[in-house]
């Protein structure tokens, strides 16, 4: 167990074992955004485009904005999109001739839906404004079986000869905690924590750039609250929230994170599971939780992996 407080980043470069598993994925760097918005580059029809990683997005979405750059005539009236506030987004569709994700997958001859994205596009990297053109959501995470490192900053995709779960095992086997993650009836990841001791669920939203708790949770318990704490900029109208500060989170027994703030935000879509796995959906697990947890979230195999000495020292 020498390996046991090596992060992730730390087991790529020194141990053997995780190079060879490492050689049956294809490894794609990424750049970070709000300090903890993961985000891919990418090429549309020629044009360079930013797309947030969002496992809270149920498929891929384009910024209308990007149909205009394009050039794209737009079939209006393809249905909504449910905003973080709860309320309809219109959206539309148009046909992308090539859409290079720069990780070997290149999508040709595709309609995908365009959506007003609002403020939610502007961005801050490497200390400059930028904008994003889209979002990269569940279905595409799903369907490749994505591998998302939060402590190297990539994402990985499996590819001939790599075995289901090896790398989160290789994890495992050098000390890392590991929890199963849960599938809602929406699709979406689920992760068990304990809430000042209560087992419940948070939706794992890597889109969302706060840990969030839904408001008649909340109500119940006696925890300090701060109204107006914050606004929260999301895809919708941004939302002005109030914020409460829960004592303990308690990550599967392997540690836990004292006096965190979470902020009061309410169901977007009644299309979220109540319960998953038996355990009550009070939130959402965002990227400022997962970042600096230095999470590693294993989407085909529905596990996340954390180095838990190294946090113990942190938290």
């Amino acid at each position: 167990m020498a390996t046991f407080s090596l992060t992730f980043a730390d087991l790529q470069e020194k141990v053997p074992q995780m190079k060879k598993i490492l050689e049956g994925h294809v490894i794609v760097p990424l750049k970070v955004a709000d300090e903890f918005q993961l985000v891919i580059g990418g090429i549309a029809d020629g044009q360079k485009i930013l797309l947030a990683v969002d496992s809270g997005a149920h498929s891929i979405f384009f910024h209308e904005a990007l149909a205009k750059t394009l050039g794209l005539k737009l079939l209006q009236g393809s249905g909504t999109a449910i905003g973080s506030d709860g309320k309809p987004i219109a959206l539309a569709t148009g046909e992308l001739k090539s859409l290079d994700l720069s990780c070997g997958i290149v999508l040709e001859n595709q309609r995908f839906p365009f959506i007003d994205m609002g403020q939610f596009v502007d961005i801050e990297m490497d200390g400059k404004p930028a904008k994003l053109d889209g979002l990269l959501g569940q279905g595409f995470i799903q369907s490749t079986g994505m591998i998302l490192d939060y402590d190297k900053k990539q994402m990985l995709f499996p590819v001939k000869g790599a075995k289901p779960g090896e790398l989160i095992q290789a994890l495992r086997d050098a000390g890392h905690g590991v929890l199963k993650l849960m599938r809602g009836s929406d699709d979406r990841h689920y992760i068990p924590v304990i809430l000042d001791g209560e087992k419940v669920a948070l939706m794992l939203d890597t889109g969302a750039h706060a840990a969030t708790l839904y408001p008649e949770y909340a109500a119940q318990k006696k925890w300090e609250k701060r109204e107006k704490s914050l606004t929260i900029r999301a895809l919708g109208e941004d939302l002005e929230s109030d914020m409460v500060i829960v004592p303990s989170i308690d990550f599967g027994g392997y540690f836990d994170v004292a006096n965190y703030p979470f902020f009061l935000v309410g169901k977007s879509s009644d299309k979220h599971p109540e319960e998953v796995g038996g355990l009550k959906v009070v939130g959402l697990l965002g990227s400022n939780l997962l970042m600096p947890l230095r999470s590693v979230v294993d989407f085909g195999n529905n596990e996340i992996a954390f180095p838990v000495s190294q946090l113990k020292k942190e938290f």
